[in-house]
């Protein structure tokens, strides 16, 4: 699946999504989490810790959420039938994926990596779901996923107004949650910062 973000002004960002079902799809700006866009950052945190069933896993496997449209509109009735039919399986995820990324954006930007007993203590008292699909991040974890965010936020921030990023969120095999993990991490260097394709 790609991803193209653009900065189209000072704060502001649009993203363009091309499925790889074909589905083109629009999502709306939304204010900077700190200097860096909603969606980025949640790249940014899903990728390192390879949370496949997130905001942009779920994207990827056919949801469509709130406010997101569908280029174009005439296809929008049959991509509407297929997100209701994978968000009935994963949206206990999405909302677990969402706790996480919240709470490691404020880590990073209170720069709490550095202070590990605090950064525990605010991910043990995030919302998790009976049956978690993963344990909390680890420091080592927290320490990358705070390293990668920075480098996010610099080269976004250096790109000049009206150029685009394209990212690209790796096609989900048919195979087991665990076994999806596992080939994520060994498939990621960097979430953004090396398959990033900055074009001016």
């Amino acid at each position: 699946m790609e991803i193209v973000m653009t900065r189209t002004a000072e704060g502001r960002s649009t993203t363009l999504v091309r499925r790889d079902d074909g589905v083109t799809l629009e999502l709306p700006s939304y204010a900077p989490l700190h200097r860096l866009p909603h969606d980025l950052a949640h790249f940014v945190v899903e990728r390192t810790l390879g949370l496949l069933w997130g905001f942009w896993g779920s994207i990827a496997a056919g949801a469509v959420f709130a406010g997101v449209e569908v280029l174009p509109r005439k296809r929008a009735a049959r991509v509407e039938e297929l997100s209701r039919q994978v968000m009935k399986g994963v949206s206990s995820r999405v909302t677990e994926a969402e706790a996480v990324v919240g709470s490691l954006v404020e880590i990073y930007q209170r720069r709490l990596d550095r202070d590990w007993a605090a950064a525990r203590a605010l991910l043990s008292g995030i919302w998790r779901p009976a049956h978690p699909s993963r344990e909390l991040p680890t420091q080592a974890e927290v320490r990358r996923v705070c390293q990668e965010l920075s480098d996010a936020e610099n080269r976004w921030l250096g790109m000049a107004i009206g150029s685009s990023v394209t990212l690209v969120w790796p096609r989900q095999e048919a195979t087991s949650p665990r076994h999806k993990a596992r080939s994520m991490q060994r498939r990621r260097t960097s979430a953004f910062s090396r398959r990033a394709n900055a074009r001016g």
